[in-house]
C-alpha cells in the first residue's frame, strides 16, 4: 500500500466524517492490545477532494449498520491524490470498530468497482434509489 490513495470514513449517532488520505512510505506502530504490528500511516491530504453525499446509521440492539455515500472527481489535479480512471478499476478496503485511524486486523479485502461519468444533472443511482 505504499503510495496509495486512501479514504477514511467514520460514522457515528453523530454523523459521519470522511478524510483524503495517502499511504506515507515512513512506518507506524499499531498496538491492538495483544499483538503490535508495524505498518503505513495514513496521512491527511493538504486538500479533501471527498464529500459525504449522504450517510445513514442505526442501533438495533447490538447490531451498528451504517452507509456512507461518498464522491470524489476521478482526476482531481491534487499531487497527493491519484487519478481514478473510468471503466473497471480495483479497490480495497478495510473496517475497525474504532472512529479513529488504527490497524485493521484482518476486517480487510479488495473487489472491483466500475468507475462512469455522471453528465450534469443527472441523479446518482445508489442501490436501485435516484439521489441527487
Amino acid at each position: 500500500m505504499k503510495g496509495s490513495d486512501m479514504v477514511t470514513v467514520s460514522v457515528d449517532e453523530d454523523g459521519a466524517t470522511v478524510d483524503d488520505r495517502y499511504a506515507t512510505f515512513t512506518s507506524s506502530t499499531y498496538d491492538s492490545g495483544s499483538v503490535t504490528y508495524v505498518g503505513l500511516t495514513a496521512e491527511k491530504d493538504t486538500y479533501n477532494d471527498w464529500t459525504i453525499l449522504d450517510a445513514h446509521y442505526s442501533l438495533d440492539g447490538s447490531t451498528h449498520t451504517s452507509q456512507v455515500h461518498i464522491s470524489r472527481r476521478l482526476e482531481t489535479g491534487d499531487n497527493q491524490d491519484r487519478d481514478i480512471g473510468l471503466g473497471s478499476r480495483r479497490v480495497v478496503w478495510a473496517y475497525g470498530s474504532s472512529t479513529t485511524v488504527a490497524y485493521h486486523g484482518s476486517n480487510r479485502g479488495s473487489t472491483t468497482m466500475n468507475f462512469r461519468p455522471i453528465p450534469d444533472g443527472e441523479p446518482l443511482l445508489f442501490g436501485g434509489q435516484h439521489h441527487s
